[in-house]
């Protein structure tokens, strides 16, 4: 674990270590192309998991995730998580003991990052293999992602818009071109702060 260190670009490299051994929740067992299927065995538990002061879900649908693919970490999104149909009553209270299960997690694949010059790449560039290791992704590199094309181009200007919904001290960073970019919709209920969104 630890920091990656500076690319050979100059530019600087991952802030973390996107593969950490108490970060890992699961491993691939089917692979599409468009999401994965995932062993989760720490999906069961009752809570998630606080590292460092860090929290992480360690397999709950909308979690970030890395997946190991060689020199790149693929990112993604935890999007369902369920029992096989046959661990399904495994879930159900038994006196003395808590039930053995099995959730299996599918996670919609988002973009590729290069290990060693931190480079975000939209869309899959290499596909992970079956057994590959999946991890949850620490919050740096969440930031780091988004702000991928400031730390390109310095000069380019960068609006602070939200924090992470489980780790507020991280901010979410964006340029307008990505946020404007395409069709933007601003939705809430009356009151929900949308004029002040805007502004």
């Amino acid at each position: 674990s630890g920091s990656a260190e500076e690319g050979s670009d100059g530019m600087s490299a991952l802030p973390i270590a996107p593969f950490e051994d108490d970060r890992l929740i699961g491993s691939v067992t089917e692979v599409t192309p468009v999401c994965i299927r995932v062993n989760l065995p720490l999906a069961s538990k009752t809570e998630g998991i606080v590292l460092h002061g860090s929290y992480f879900g360690a397999g709950e649908v909308g979690e970030f995730v890395c997946v190991e693919c060689g020199k790149t970490a693929i990112l993604g999104r935890i999007n369902q998580v369920k029992l096989p149909e046959k661990d399904r009553l495994t879930v159900e209270p038994q006196f003395g003991r808590r039930p053995s299960s099995h959730p299996i997690g599918t996670i919609q694949l988002l973009c590729s990052v290069s290990v060693s010059t931190g480079e975000v790449t939209p869309g899959i560039t290499d596909f992970p293999r079956v057994g590959a290791a999946v991890y949850s992704a620490h919050p740096d590199l969440l930031s780091r992602v988004a702000e991928f094309a400031k730390l390109k181009n310095p000069d380019k200007l960068i609006l602070s818009l939200a924090t992470l919904a489980k780790d507020p001290t991280t901010l979410v960073k964006l340029t307008p071109e990505k946020l404007f970019g395409r069709h933007v919709a601003i939705l809430g209920a009356t009151g929900g702060g949308k004029s002040w969104t805007i502004a």
